[in-house]
């Protein structure tokens, strides 16, 4: 039986109501004091308003997750960023194959959005929770009030903390799995068919049919490094995990087969031996930059192309001299002799000039002066006969002829001996020129070179190019340890040059000009831009004044300056667009700017503020160096 208290009342038992003055009043009910029941701790959690906000936030979330997942593959597929550590042999897949997905996936994630969505999503919670606490407070403590707020949130960075980690390492294996079918192709094509990637007339035609330039990879210690805009994240994540497999079956492969590179299909060459990669391939693989550009201008390859070594590039870059000066040798000699033989014409011209005008004497006296003397006889007082007339005209007529002949006779004996002049006056030049000629050679067979851009040539350009088809690439080997990237960088700049030659054409682009637009043209068709831009270049100099040229003349102008090797409108530019700068000063500042890059001994940090290019750009713009020293 309940207590008394907590019985329900017989309704017999209430007082009846009475009225008064027409209005129902009921007596007074005795007074209970009931103390509100404290709630337990789940009891908030079964709130289903509290249960539906919760279901949201997980749907949200997972929402933002998927979003994330199909973004960070779509991302990692464009764009990968290493690290050294990818490289470490104890990075393998199968060994640290979690925390390395977690580590390279995370990298990937748009991070921005996470945090945005995470805080957002806290803060909604949280206020969330103060006002169901809120409306409460009479049923809730402060302890249970705190230690309900403090679970919620905790769940909610739990939540985060594995959903998180579980969406990156979802991305990366997906990735990585569908990578399979590559590996096994790569492992196949390396065990069994020797013959795809090792005959050179075969992967030619690979790389001729490929409409971009094919990636070049060196050896497996680092055979990805700085390769991190080129790469997708798939490839960067499978292919080294085949390589670490195949490092045992490379090397049997290597020394059985004596493989110098690898071709993998839609991937690039993984090269072995530098050396035979860039004597066989580098001419094709380094044209391949140049095709998108300049197809216009492309020339059937060159007909020596050789790659030597640092001890046997001086001897051949002296022979090549030799050979070079021999030809002009020989080229002078046969212009000397023409100009002999103009001069016996000129000669033969004037010692038969006396005889021709004495002929002429002979037509003016037969033709005019006798013609006259019957006029006189004929047609003397006021005759008219028939013919005076005509007679008059025709004695006119033959007097002009006459007079036109020993003007043209006179010109010819006036051409004759400025030929002769001229004649004797050029082969005195070749005679100079040639003993000059002969005077190199003559030191250069003895090893000695007196000019000193082309004794620093011989001994540390990378490459050359020799009029009309001779193209030399110094292979440094250990002496100087340079990616095979590089190599081809050196082979693209020397290929332009053979693009640009003018070997009939005199007058040639002065040396700073000539090199720094090579070096430009030949940086654009690598892709390079910004700071990559700046340091790959071999003519920094050069380079920086053909930018501040480009600052006012256009790149289509100076293209046409470059692949005609035109002076002429070189100049026409310079005078059109830097209007009151002397382009001889112009000129004579750029060849101290092309010694300055060949024979000084001296670093340069900042090539920007070098004090030979400060010249130029005050030089050329004398506006803005002036507003620079006002302030």
């Amino acid at each position: 039986m309940l207590p008394p208290e907590l019985q329900i009342p017989d309704p017999k038992n209430y007082p009846q109501a009475t009225e008064i003055q027409g209005e129902p009043v009921a007596d007074s009910l005795p007074e209970q004091s009931v103390s509100p029941r404290k709630l337990y701790l789940r009891e908030y959690f079964k709130n289903k308003s509290f249960l539906f906000f919760w279901v949201a936030i997980f749907c949200l979330s997972f929402v933002v997750f998927v979003v994330q997942f199909f973004e960070t593959r779509k991302q990692a597929e464009a764009d990968f960023v290493f690290e050294k550590s990818f490289f470490i042999d104890s990075y393998k897949y199968f060994k640290d194959r979690i925390w390395y997905a977690i580590d390279v996936g995370a990298a990937e994630l748009n991070w921005d959005i996470i945090i945005f969505w995470f805080l957002g999503a806290a803060i909604l919670l949280c206020v969330y929770i103060v006002v169901f606490l809120f409306r409460r407070r009479k049923l809730v403590s402060w302890g249970k009030a705190t230690l309900f707020f403090v679970t919620n949130l905790l769940f909610y960075i739990s939540f985060f903390c594995v959903f998180l980690p579980a969406t990156i390492l979802v991305v990366v294996e997906s990735l990585v799995q569908s990578q399979y079918a590559k590996v096994q192709s790569y492992e196949k094509l390396l065990i069994t068919d020797f013959e795809k990637i090792n005959d050179t007339k075969i992967v030619s035609e690979m790389v001729r049919a490929n409409s971009a330039p094919v990636e070049v990879f060196d050896d497996t210690s680092f055979l990805f490094q700085e390769k991190k805009d080129k790469l997708s994240f798939v490839e960067a994540y499978a292919i080294p995990f085949a390589f670490s497999g195949l490092n045992q079956r490379l090397d049997e492969v290597y020394n059985q087969e004596h493989l110098p590179y690898i071709y993998f299909p839609n991937k690039g060459m993984l090269v072995i031996d530098q050396k035979k990669f860039i004597t066989d391939l580098g001419y094709l693989f380094a044209e391949k930059y140049l095709t998108s550009l300049f197809i216009d201008e492309q020339r059937v390859r060159v007909k020596n192309y050789q790659v030597l070594d640092g001890k046997e590039y001086k001897p051949f870059y002296v022979q090549a001299e030799i050979s070079r000066l021999a030809n002009y040798v020989t080229e002078n000699k046969e212009i000397y002799n023409a100009n002999i033989e103009v001069i016996k014409n000129r000669t033969s011209i004037l010692n038969g000039i006396p005889a021709r005008l004495a002929y002429e004497d002979e037509q003016y006296k037969l033709y005019v002066l006798d013609k006259q003397d019957e006029y006189r006889k004929r047609c003397s007082g006021n005759s008219l006969l028939n013919g005076c007339q005509g007679l008059l005209r025709a004695i006119e007529r033959d007097k002009q002829i006459i007079m036109d002949n020993k003007s043209s006779i006179e010109s010819e004996r006036q051409e004759a001996i400025e030929n002769i002049e001229n004649g004797k006056k050029f082969n005195k030049e070749i005679e100079v020129y040639n003993a000059d000629n002969r005077k190199t050679i003559a030191d250069l067979q003895k090893g000695k070179i007196d000019d000193s851009i082309a004794e620093s040539q011989s001994e540390n350009a990378a490459g050359n190019f020799f009029t009309p088809s001779t193209m030399i690439i110094r292979y440094f080997g250990d002496e100087l340890p340079m990616s095979t990237k590089d190599y081809l960088e050196i082979i693209n700049h020397e290929i332009l040059h053979y693009y640009a030659d003018a070997p009939d054409q005199e007058d040639v682009l002065p040396t700073f000009i000539n090199e720094g637009l090579t070096e430009y043209f030949s940086t654009l068709s690598f892709g390079y831009t910004g700071e990559k831009f700046y340091s790959t270049l071999s003519y920094p100099l050069e380079v920086r004044v053909v930018e501040l040229l480009l600052k006012k003349m256009t790149i289509e102008d100076m293209r046409k300056v470059y692949f005609n090797q035109d002076t002429v409108l070189l100049r026409a530019l310079f005078q059109e667009h830097f209007e009151g700068v002397s382009y001889e000063e112009f000129e004579l500042l750029g060849t101290d700017i092309t010694k300055e890059s060949w024979l000084s001994d001296q670093y340069i940090e900042d090539y920007d503020s070098a004090p030979l290019l400060v010249k130029m750009k005050a030089l050329l713009f004398p506006e803005e160096t002036g507003i620079i020293e006002e302030n």
